[in-house]
């Protein structure tokens, strides 16, 4: 059983993740990308060290070498022996919206993969795949399953502002600025 989705927002697939309890699958859509893996407490290590190297690397100011050393180690685990990471990049159109997805309540296991720096996944001899013009590769997390979000009404408040200036400061001029955004018709309707 496949515990992926189709899509999200305007019509992009999803790739990613999928994790519970005792494993997790990479999917494309609706399509399971290779077999569903189970998450042994080797795999929690590695990913504790995984986010702790990147911990470090942040803090110590550690060059861009450092980071992709991290995400290059994160691909290869996985991409596993089956390589399903790079079927999965083949697979997934662009923009790919790379989500990993947890249980509304993660165990230990779970909380591991979500916490993983899956924006520094690098490929084993490449860059990071961020940088990628091509397939301009974004990461989200979610808890839970995704669910279809309510229509607006037509009644929904678009854009909202209020000028203020701190006390002692020189006074904005909120009514040359109020003006100028109206006559420049931004926020019109179409």
């Amino acid at each position: 059983m496949v515990l992926g989705w189709a899509e999200i927002g305007r019509g992009r697939v999803v790739a990613g993740l999928v994790v519970d309890g005792a494993g997790f699958e990479l999917v494309v859509g609706d399509r399971r990308v290779g077999p569903r893996r189970s998450l042994q407490a080797s795999d929690v290590d590695l990913l504790a060290a995984v986010a702790d190297l990147y911990v470090d690397a942040v803090r110590s100011g550690s060059g861009e070498q450092a980071l992709l050393g991290v995400g290059r180690r994160l691909y290869r685990w996985l991409d596993g022996e089956r390589g399903q990471l790079t079927e999965l990049l083949d697979l997934a159109p662009a923009p790919l919206v790379f989500e990993v997805q947890g249980p509304a309540r993660p165990s230990a296991g779970a909380w591991a993969l979500l916490r993983a720096p899956f924006e520094l996944l690098a490929a084993p001899e490449g860059g990071f795949l961020a940088e990628e013009d091509r397939r301009r590769f974004a990461v989200v997390r979610r808890l839970g399953r995704p669910v279809a979000v309510p229509r607006l009404d037509d009644y929904r408040l678009g854009v909202a502002f209020m000028a203020s200036a701190p006390r002692g400061q020189q006074e904005l001029d909120f009514e040359a600025e109020e003006s100028a955004i109206l006559a420049s018709g931004w926020g019109d309707e179409p």
